[in-house]
């Protein structure tokens, strides 16, 4: 009898396997990797990038508070003709020329410490936006992760499907060889086969993808190895959910934000309060001028040193000060509404997300529990199939079954993982594993 195609396929498929394989290489747990990404993920350098831009904010808001001084030269040559009744007359001027002006704003009411607070404000969203990035960025890597350990863990356990398939399409083509088995029930077990094998290698591409992923983000290059710990661990949370509530209110990041822009809308209110004040500017300038001219040989020099005071108030500007008044209390007001609905679904969305991971555990205990039930029912069907008390579709039942439950344990955890996840994000704890 002639041996299937896929019998003489799978030792050529296993060698390989062997041959082609991933170098060895260092197994990244997801602290180590984490760092790695930290360092090199393009998305984290922007952020860090954001954040030193930002922090030059704080040097404008001293600004307010300081003269401006200006220094200023010149240095003229004019050859001229002047005609008089017929005649002319030539003559050369030359001037030179130096100025210094100081600029000094005295009380703008009160709108130069508006000014230095929203600087230091500014410089602090900037690190809030800069924070955000590196969240999302974490939480990307976090998912890219794990989603590299579900898919070896699968791999793992397809792997495990296919060797139990073809262990038992080889027992079948031995007994149909001696005669013990019609030719329907060894295509049933080469066509489980098959199908396994097909589930398999799908897995692989999978799985290729999900290491593709993870290396881009580590900034590894195309051809380097990565092997990640094949476990994926579900530690419980160690504060309560009043507790976490706490931490959230005052380190998550879309809060922050939100507190923030009310402050700077609260900051415009006050800058178009200032316009309604008159502003008081002290000046004082300092100027050198010597002249020349030739052929009269008159020379001049002169030195002015100037102070003074100057008030300005605008009595009248078509009330644009007024409505621009009006408006940032409007856009203060929707601020604070804005503030209010974020804290709102902060608090909805901590609660959900405290929710669904307690069904998440749940869910992933009962699936082990499954597990060890499916493992149990293989070993008797195994041992009653070995000893031809029961036929290889009771066999293939029990395969079938604890291959669904490993894959089910597995994604239950890796759902559980991800859930733990989003209530640190939540939380603003994202520097915990």
């Amino acid at each position: 009898m002639t041996t299937p195609w896929t019998l003489r396929l799978l030792p050529a498929l296993l060698i390989i396997g062997m041959i082609a394989g991933p170098a060895a290489a260092e197994v990244f747990d997801y602290e180590a990797a984490l760092e790695i990404a930290m360092e090199r993920d393009f998305g984290m350098r922007r952020a860090r990038e954001i954040a030193a831009e930002a922090e030059i904010q704080r040097g404008y808001a001293k600004s307010a508070f300081l003269p401006r001084i200006d220094l200023g030269g010149s240095w003229q040559n004019v050859d001229g003709t002047t005609i008089e009744e017929s005649v002319s007359s030539d003559y050369e001027t030359r001037a030179l020329g130096a100025d210094v002006d100081l600029r000094w704003t005295l009380f703008d009411g009160m709108s130069m410490f508006v000014e230095h607070s929203r600087y230091h404000e500014l410089a602090d969203l900037g690190h809030l936006r800069s924070r955000e990035l590196i969240e999302s960025r974490v939480t990307a890597f976090h998912r890219a992760y794990y989603d590299l350990v579900r898919n070896e863990l699968l791999m793992a356990v397809m792997r495990e499907n296919r060797d139990l398939s073809a262990d038992r399409l080889a027992r079948e083509q031995m007994r149909r060889d001696l005669g013990a088995l019609s030719k329907a029930q060894f295509l049933s077990a080469q066509t489980a086969y098959n199908s396994d094998l097909s589930s398999y290698l799908a897995q692989e591409i999978a799985l290729g993808e999900a290491r593709r992923d993870l290396r881009l983000m580590l900034g590894l290059a195309p051809g380097e190895a990565l092997e990640v710990q094949t476990e994926i661990p579900l530690p419980p949370m160690n504060e309560d959910p009043d507790t976490l509530l706490a931490i959230a209110r005052s380190t998550n990041v879309g809060l922050a934000t939100a507190n923030l822009d009310t402050r700077l809308a609260e900051r415009d209110v006050q800058s178009a309060r200032s316009d309604l004040w008159p502003s008081l500017n002290a000046n004082a300038g300092w100027q050198w001028r010597d002249t020349s001219m030739e052929p009269s040989a008159m020379e001049s020099e002169s030195r002015d040193l100037s102070l003074g005071l100057s008030l300005n108030y605008a009595l009248f500007d078509g009330d644009r000060r007024r409505l621009s008044l009006q408006k940032r209390r409007a856009a203060l007001r929707q601020a604070e509404i804005s503030l209010s609905e974020t804290e709102n679904t902060l608090d909805s969305e901590l609660q959900e997300a405290l929710a669904v991971w307690d069904r998440r555990q749940a869910l992933a205990e009962l699936e082990a529990q499954n597990v060890e039930a499916a493992t149990l029912r293989l070993e008797l069907e195994e041992e009653r199939y070995l000893a031809g008390a029961t036929t290889s579709l009771d066999y293939r039942d029990a395969q079938l079954a604890l291959t669904q439950a490993k894959a089910a344990e597995i994604g239950a955890r890796y759902q559980a993982r991800l859930a733990r996840h989003e209530i640190l994000r939540l939380a603003g704890r994202l520097t915990s594993p």
